[in-house]
C-alpha cells in the first residue's frame, strides 16, 4: 500500500490500458517516428528542471507495450530515439517530486510527433480541495440491504498537486464518505483498491490529486430494517451540491433535500432529491424509507398463484423461488417463478442481454411443453 508509482510503464500498461483498449484501432506501421516534446510547469513561477527523465512507451490498441525509449529534458524540450515498431499510440510520462504525469498521443506516419507534457509543484495544503458534484444512487438490494453507488467529482482549484497532509503514512489524500454501516466496498473510477485506507466516516485515497477535476466512483451496501435505513454520512469538503437518486418506491426523509425531478435511466425510473451547498465537516442525517417493508413483499411473493401466469411470463414481477416437487401444477409454478426472477436480474443489470434472452426462451419452452402435456 505504501509503494508509489515511479515509472511510466506502470501508468501505460495498468492505468491507461482499460481506457484505450476498447478503442480497437488497427495497428499503424510507424516509420522511424520520433517523439518531440515540450514540458511545462503548471505552477505559477516554477520552472522545469534540466535533466528531468522522460519515458516514452509505444502501445497497441489492446494496451500491450511494444517498445520504450528514454529521453532527457533540456530547456523544457526533449526528443526520443526513433520508433520503428508497430503501435497505435504513445504514452509519454515522467515522475516529478514523487508524482507521475503522463500524456497520450496517437501514432502517425510523420517523422516527428509533437507531445506536450505538464508537471506541477506539490502541496500538503488541502484548502483548495472541494466537491463540485456528489451523487448517491440508492436501490433496494437482496438480503434486506440497500445498494449504494457513490459518484463524486473532486476539484483541486490550485495550480499545485495535492499530496495529502504531511506525516501520515500511508498517505490520505482525498477523503471519500461511506455511510455508517457500509460493507462490501467495490472500488471504481479513480480508486486503486490497494491504495485506499479506512478512516472515520469513509475511506481515503493514496494517489496525488492533480489540479482540475477528478472523478471517483465506488459502491457498497448497507443493511435495511423493516422501515428502511437510517442514513448517517459525513461531508468532508465544501460541496456545491449533493444528489440522492432513488427508486420511486424508496423515499428520503432527510433535512435539506428536495425533489428535483423524476426521470428514466435505462430500464429504471429514478427520483432525484437535491441539497444545496454543504460545508466541510457537516453530517447528513435522515431516514431512507421503503414503500413496502421486506416482510410484506415476501408474503406477497409467496401468495402469487397461477391466476397471474401470463402476466408473469411477459411482465417480470420478482417472486421468491421455492423448491417443490410432485405435481405438474407445482412444476409450472416453479418455472413461472424462475422466469420472473430472471427478468428481475436482467432489469437490474446482473446478467447480459444475450444470456438473458437464451435462458428466458428455454424456460418458456419448458413451461409451454409442461402445460400442453397436462391438458
Amino acid at each position: 500500500m505504501n509503494d508509489r508509482i515511479t515509472s511510466i510503464a506502470a501508468v501505460a500498461v495498468i492505468a491507461l490500458t482499460a481506457v484505450l483498449a476498447p478503442l480497437a484501432i488497427p495497428a499503424l506501421a510507424v516509420g522511424a517516428q520520433s517523439i518531440v516534446g515540450t514540458v511545462t510547469n503548471g505552477t505559477q513561477g516554477a520552472a522545469v528542471p534540466d535533466g528531468l527523465e522522460i519515458t516514452v512507451a509505444q502501445l497497441t490498441s489492446e494496451g500491450d507495450e511494444v517498445a520504450r525509449q528514454g529521453a532527457s529534458v533540456s530547456q523544457g524540450r526533449f526528443r526520443s530515439a526513433p520508433f520503428t515498431t508497430q503501435g497505435t499510440h504513445f504514452v509519454v510520462g515522467t515522475t516529478y517530486r514523487g508524482v507521475t504525469y503522463s500524456a497520450v498521443a496517437d501514432a502517425t506516419e510523420e517523422a516527428e510527433l509533437n507531445v506536450d507534457l505538464k508537471i506541477f509543484e506539490t502541496t500538503s495544503d488541502e484548502s483548495a480541495v472541494s466537491i463540485t458534484s456528489d451523487t448517491m444512487t440508492i436501490v433496494s438490494g437482496d438480503g434486506g440491504a440497500f445498494e449504494i453507488l457513490q459518484l463524486i467529482t473532486v476539484l483541486n482549484s490550485s495550480d499545485t498537486t495535492f499530496t495529502g497532509p504531511n506525516g501520515i503514512d500511508p498517505p490520505q489524500v482525498v477523503r471519500l464518505p461511506v455511510a455508517s454501516g457500509g460493507f462490501e466496498l467495490s472500488a471504481g473510477e479513480g480508486i486503486v483498491r490497494d491504495r485506499i485506507v479506512s478512516i472515520p466516516g469513509g475511506i481515503a485515497t493514496g494517489d496525488p490529486l492533480q489540479p482540475g477535476e477528478t472523478s471517483f466512483s465506488y459502491a457498497y451496501k448497507v443493511r435495511s430494517t423493516r422501515g428502511g435505513w437510517a442514513l448517517t454520512r459525513t461531508v468532508f469538503y465544501d460541496t456545491s451540491r449533493i444528489d440522492l437518486l432513488l427508486e420511486p418506491k424508496v423515499t428520503p426523509s432527510v433535512q435539506g433535500f428536495r425533489l428535483e425531478e423524476t426521470k428514466k435511466l435505462g430500464a429504471r425510473t429514478y427520483s432525484r432529491y437535491r441539497s444545496d451547498a454543504r460545508g466541510g465537516g457537516e453530517d447528513i442525517d435522515g431516514q431512507i424509507v421503503t414503500a413496502q417493508p421486506a416482510e410484506t413483499k415476501m408474503l406477497l411473493r409467496l401468495g402469487i398463484g397461477l391466476a397471474v401466469l401470463f402476466a408473469m411470463i411477459t411482465g417480470g414481477s420478482l417472486v421468491m423461488r421455492r423448491k417443490r416437487a410432485g405435481s405438474a401444477l407445482d412444476k409450472r409454478q416453479d418455472l413461472i417463478e424462475q422466469i420472473a426472477s430472471l427478468d428481475e436480474r436482467f432489469d437490474t443489470g446482473e446478467i447480459e442481454e444475450d444470456i438473458y434472452r437464451d435462458r428466458r426462451e428455454t424456460l418458456k419452452e419448458r413451461l409451454t411443453a409442461l402445460t400442453e402435456s397436462s391438458n
